[in-house]
């Protein structure tokens, strides 16, 4: 029950449920082994704000499930960390429970347009709207505002080229104040 109750911090359901959402995309496999084309577009679910929804309750579940946000907390020195940007943040599981740990933090987080709706609400519910503030734009070719203690990335490098990983950490450089550090959380 620990995982499939939604009373449950650790409930695995969101994730459960867009897992099994990606069995369309597993029955087009002879498709897009044919055609050399994906099946759906690669565009982070911003075409229907129903998938965008099950997309991200699903990062914002496992997130929550795994107990991420506690470890790498644990894992960085926030000493004098006062200004965060989190690229790609989704739900703002990490932001909201930085925040939410350390006083003194102010995060701005750095999305898609369709995915900020969405956060904006997790931000609203977590009570942190003085705190994370939000940017709609993509980090593949938009410039990117302020400049920041600690920039962090979570589970976006591995979805990336070897090209748009280096344009993006290489801008991200640009964003750091003097002693700031980037942060990569990620699944390899």
């Amino acid at each position: 029950g620990k995982y499939l109750l939604k009373s449950s911090p650790q409930y695995l359901g969101a994730m459960i449920r867009f897992e099994s959402s990606l069995w369309s995309c597993w029955e087009k496999l002879p498709e897009a082994i044919r055609s050399g084309q994906p099946v759906r577009p690669p565009n982070m679910y911003q075409d229907d704000p129903t998938e965008t929804e099950i997309f991200i309750k699903a990062m914002d579940s496992l997130v929550k499930a795994r107990g991420d946000a506690e470890v790498v907390a644990n894992a960085i020195d926030w000493n004098g960390m006062t200004e965060l940007l989190d690229i790609g943040s989704g739900p703002a599981s990490y932001p909201i429970a930085f925040c939410e740990r350390f006083p003194n933090l102010h995060a701005k987080i750095f999305d898609l347009p369709g995915t900020l709706a969405i956060t904006e609400r997790y931000v609203r519910e977590a009570g942190m709207t003085e705190r994370i503030r939000l940017i709609a734009g993509d980090y593949r070719k938009d410039p990117i505002p302020g400049d920041y203690n600690l920039i962090f990335l979570s589970n976006i490098i591995h979805g990336e080229s070897f090209e748009i990983n280096r344009s993006l950490i290489r801008k991200l450089v640009a964003n750091l104040k003097l002693g700031g550090q980037i942060v990569v959380k990620d699944h390899i």
